[in-house]
């Protein structure tokens, strides 16, 4: 490959999976160089998310803390699948970390025993502990305070953001959701407007990121009517707003997720049914699709993914993988080898991104 324009070594090596990537930064200096510079490391991802905008890996957290990595890239209805153990270096080791509040560019926020946070990178084994948000807990008052968190990226700044709303109530002098934002390019926390929506109507959530936009479940208090909304905080402005809800009526239940690059928004009814909505086109309430699982034994399910012969991925009670065709409504547990027996699972894309580097994206 002496020979060869850089153009097309770029073009050749952006093809290859993250772990051969990692091994061939070892060839030379040039490749090094090469591999590790932010436009390729852009290029890859790139390369790496197709046109529906689809994850390609399950990530699984077992009660011991172990990571486990599924390869679900072309999944359609089949059983040859296994549960790959991850093992971090021992100095990049996110210890005894038991949530995912968030995925973005290959990057998973994830929460510990011990309330602390890490940015990991499950492909490339890198992770870097978060400082707390000082505006996220009120040590002095030691009123109750529940926090909620996303992480997203703000293409105009070139900057992955975790963003911590901490809703204060039951026993303090104020009721506020104060709103941080974590920096990765400056490594640090810094307050921004408050949210003037109530993010804790079914408890402490995680952000969903679409379409350069973090989303919540939250409620609205409208006169004297409490309305359930998807609350939006733009990354770029850093300002709140709204998504239209494919439902006027409080929902007692529900949560938000992607499908093929879309908002997804999972609806219980009574009886144990769920709607599987699904937001075509962002922003425009008439895109919302609906799909219902009429199955009253799935108490909790969270949309993973979708496949292109429309089939999408449920993850059950924390202890089955469930495909779903919604045009058979038909079920078909996926099997797994390897499969740790309680997990906690998300989805993450594999690249090259760094939790440890400020200019990861682009280069001007």
């Amino acid at each position: 490959m002496v020979n060869l324009p850089n153009k097309i070594i770029v073009n050749i090596l952006s093809r290859l999976s993250v772990t051969t990537l990692c091994r061939f930064k070892c060839v030379s200096k040039p490749w090094l160089a090469l591999i590790s510079d932010p436009f390729f490391i852009k290029t890859q991802l790139n390369r790496n998310t197709d046109d529906n905008h689809h994850h390609d890996r399950l990530i699984l957290l077992s009660s011991s803390s172990n990571f486990h990595s599924i390869n679900f890239k072309s999944f359609q209805f089949q059983n040859n699948f296994e549960a790959f153990h991850l093992k971090f270096p021992s100095k990049q080791n996110p210890n005894l970390c038991k949530e995912i509040w968030g995925s973005c560019n290959g990057l998973l926020l994830m929460l510990n025993d011990y309330f602390s946070f890490f940015l990991v990178n499950p492909s490339t084994r890198q992770s870097k502990k978060l400082p707390i948000s000082p505006f996220s807990m009120n040590s002095v008052d030691k009123c109750l305070c529940l926090d909620s968190y996303g992480l997203g990226y703000d293409s105009s700044s070139d900057d992955h953001k975790v963003v911590s709303i901490a809703h204060y109530g039951y026993g303090c002098d104020f009721d506020d959701n104060i709103v941080s934002v974590y920096s990765l390019r400056t490594s640090s926390w810094r307050r921004i407007e408050d949210s003037p929506y109530i993010h804790t109507p079914y408890g402490p959530s995680s952000g969903i990121f679409v379409n350069g936009a973090l989303h919540w479940f939250a409620s609205s208090f409208v006169g004297s009517n409490n309305s359930t909304v998807i609350a939006s905080l733009d990354l770029t402005y850093e300002n709140f707003g709204d998504v239209p809800s494919p439902v006027d009526d409080f929902v007692l239940f529900g949560e938000l997720s992607v499908l093929g690059g879309c908002l997804c928004m999972i609806v219980s009814r009574r009886g144990g049914c769920k709607d599987v909505w699904v937001m075509k086109e962002y922003g425009v309430r008439d895109s919302w699709t609906k799909f219902t699982i009429n199955h009253g034994c799935f108490p909790l399910c969270k949309a993973l993914c979708l496949s292109k012969t429309g089939e999408f991925l449920l993850g059950i009670c924390q202890k089955k993988l469930i495909f779903y065709n919604p045009k058979k409504k038909k079920f078909k547990r996926l099997v797994v080898r390897a499969c740790p027996n309680h997990f906690v699972v998300g989805t993450y894309v594999e690249s090259l991104v760094s939790p440890n580097c400020s200019n990861m994206i682009t280069r001007q």
